[in-house]
């Protein structure tokens, strides 16, 4: 079968499918000693990261859910660990036992900015690095294909409902 399709994207396209086997292996779930007997999984560490993005809003567990793309039952796995290690609370809102909060704690907080920059080096800093060139302009544009790709492929995990599936 020919790869005509992609066109001028198949790097891309090629890249992005790469990336995707890597995300879903193993390794994602495989846990890291990061200090003194606190093992996360990069799925843990992308929700702590996520908890202290929005620790300004109050935004529950179910949007948290919907912005990772984590099911609903392996990511209460995960808050429960993260929740062990003293790094994130949950609370609920007088009246509304369902809307479960996450906040971080101060020790979370010191966890994330003494391991934020190892991870950013080990993780990001070569990827950032061939982007340096793009426009704002052009990386704003790329976000949100991604983001589009991932409710096309996706479309349980994003809340999204694909036309796709209904012509069927």
């Amino acid at each position: 079968m020919e790869l005509e399709w992609m066109g001028r994207y198949r790097n891309l396209i090629i890249g992005i499918t790469e990336h995707g086997a890597v995300i879903t292996s193993e390794e994602k779930s495989r846990k890291r000693e990061m200090e003194d007997g606190i093992m996360l999984s990069i799925e843990e560490w992308e929700i702590l990261v996520c908890v202290i993005d929005q620790r300004d809003k109050t935004v529950n567990m179910n949007e948290l859910v919907a912005r990772l793309k984590i099911p609903q039952s392996s990511f209460s796995k995960k808050v429960k660990t993260l929740c062990g290690y003293g790094l994130v609370e949950k609370y609920q809102k007088v009246g509304n036992k369902k809307n479960v909060i996450l906040r971080p704690t101060q020790a979370g907080l010191d966890f994330y900015g003494k391991h934020s920059e190892a991870v950013r080096s080990g993780m990001f800093d070569r990827f950032l690095e061939a982007l340096k060139d793009v426009s704002d302009e052009d990386l704003e544009r790329f976000a949100k294909a991604i983001r589009v790709l991932n409710e096309d492929m996706c479309p349980e995990l994003t809340g999204r409902d694909n036309p796709k599936k209904r012509e069927a």
